[in-house]
């Protein structure tokens, strides 16, 4: 495996939270992200658990050399681990959806934004075994 491909969606979640952080908005204001939020968790972005695993999957082999039994073990572990913003935000990331990662980015959570930024290296680690 090449370290490099397989750190590539990896260090993208890592520093995208960071990013957004210093990038963000002060000013804006509690409602915008309240609406951000839920409009992230309704309509188009609300998926099922099948569902998401394979869009999780087949993102995951479009950005890794990850082979698609570990795409899935993935996939799996987050629509468990996750919230529902954190799968969001960690989907875009791997399809780098640029737009859909900024507009999602500034209502993660600390916890969610390293959870999410976490998340690839800790499922890499346990799908591997």
């Amino acid at each position: 495996m090449n370290s490099m491909q397989s750190l590539r969606p990896l260090a993208l979640v890592l520093l995208l939270p960071l990013v957004g952080a210093c990038a963000s908005d002060p000013d804006s204001g509690d409602s915008a992200d309240s609406s951000r939020i839920s409009s992230s968790d309704s309509g188009e972005g609300s998926a099922t658990s099948a569902s998401f695993v394979t869009d999780f999957a087949d993102a995951c082999q479009n950005s890794s050399n990850w082979d698609r039994e570990m795409c899935e073990c993935a996939g799996q572990k987050a629509q468990e681990e996750l919230s529902d913003l954190g799968r969001a935000f960690i989907l875009a990331t791997l399809r780098e959806d640029i737009p859909e990662i900024e507009r999602l980015r500034p209502s993660l959570s600390i916890e969610e934004a390293t959870q999410s930024g976490l998340f690839m290296a800790q499922a890499g680690a346990a799908c591997a075994q």
